[in-house]
């Protein structure tokens, strides 16, 4: 006498092979998701940039939104939530004085710029690593960028970006 159908070791191989692929996909989304978020940073460095730029003409000098690398603007989320914040300097704040009109008013990154004069070496930790441990010999400023894209926890992802390269040095890429 045949049989017809499936034993219980083929289901499982099946179910083994779904679950496999299905991980799979969730990992590619994720990353895939994070990447969109990501894509926020280019157009707001370049405005930060430019608005910098602007500034340094009409003041003679670039201007420092924080002391600190690690205080950005809009504030992150304490819960690690990658939520959007709203874009919204108060009046008076380095940032409205800057001047920055970011190119969506809601934002996944907190962002802080550093200035400093000629023969001053930035002393933040990303600032020295962007200009290699070196003293800029002209006046200079720095751009961070501190996301969240996956709720893991507050921060996962940073970028830095000096003022005289286009370049941006991505640390702990999502991780």
């Amino acid at each position: 006498m045949r049989r017809t159908g499936f034993t219980l070791v083929e289901l499982m191989i099946v179910v083994i092979v779904l679950g496999i692929l299905a991980a799979i996909a969730i990992y590619s989304f994720g990353r895939r998701a994070a990447s969109a978020k990501a894509s926020e940073v280019p157009g707001m460095f370049a405005e930060i940039k430019r608005a910098q730029l602007a500034y340094q003409a009409e003041m003679g000098t670039y201007l420092s939104t924080s002391a600190a690398e690690t205080t950005v603007y809009p504030v992150l989320l304490a819960t690690g939530e990658p939520k959007k914040k709203k874009w919204d300097p108060a009046v008076g704040s380095p940032w409205a004085n800057l001047g920055v009109r970011p190119p969506d008013y809601w934002n996944y990154c907190g962002y802080t710029t550093i200035a400093g004069s000629a023969g001053v070496a930035p002393g933040g930790a990303w600032g020295k690593a962007v200009y290699n441990n070196q003293t800029p010999q002209t006046q200079w400023f720095y751009v961070v960028a501190i996301c969240n894209f996956n709720a893991a926890r507050v921060t996962n992802t940073t970028y830095v970006s000096p003022h005289d390269r286009e370049s941006t040095v991505t640390y702990n890429d999502g991780d």
